[in-house]
């Protein structure tokens, strides 16, 4: 039998659950990250479902298979690439790092949003506001307490400094 490795699909916007149905009914074992979140409307709080990684499906098979994935199953554009590797080759996930991500999700479920940033932010960095009471503002990163939260610097107040969840913001340019 071939080695089962978890790959990591980048799937067509909004698609994720439907492939991964698909893959389900071909045999193939699928993850997509969901998670019950708290949104709060005027008038109730409600638990709603919240993809952790959009755009992402997480399979598991063979190098065979994965390589066969493009022509069997519509609506998968590409796999991650491995970055730490300076040759070209698809990322794979190691096993107990799968096992863990999965255990945190589960853990997390209801309790605890999940945030996932693919972008460092350093000090000096220019970051547009996207969610909160601040959205929309472009402010200069002053500092990076933690991996979490960051303090900006808005412009137009002079030196007033607010703090903000990094998963509020995005790196300009």
């Amino acid at each position: 039998m071939a080695d089962l490795h978890w790959y990591v699909a980048y799937v067509r916007s909004c698609q994720e659950r439907k492939i991964a149905e698909r893959l389900g009914a071909q045999g193939f074992e699928v993850y997509v990250p969901v998670q019950k979140v708290k949104r709060k409307w005027s008038d109730r709080i409600k638990l709603v479902d919240k993809l952790v990684l959009p755009g992402l499906v997480f399979i598991h098979c063979s190098e065979e298979a994965r390589a066969s994935l493009f022509g069997l199953t519509y609506g998968i554009s590409y796999f991650l690439m491995d970055r730490t590797s300076d040759e070209r080759k698809v990322l794979t996930v190691p096993e107990k790092q799968m096992e863990d991500f999965i255990r945190v999700v589960k853990a997390l479920n209801g309790e605890d949003e999940i945030s996932v940033v693919d972008y460092r932010v350093e000090p000096g960095d220019m970051v547009r506001v996207i969610r909160g009471p601040l959205t929309g503002f472009v402010c200069e990163c002053v500092e990076v307490q933690n991996r979490h939260k960051l303090i900006i610097r808005l412009g137009m107040v002079g030196a007033a400094l607010v703090s903000v969840e990094i998963s509020d913001i995005v790196k300009e340019g």
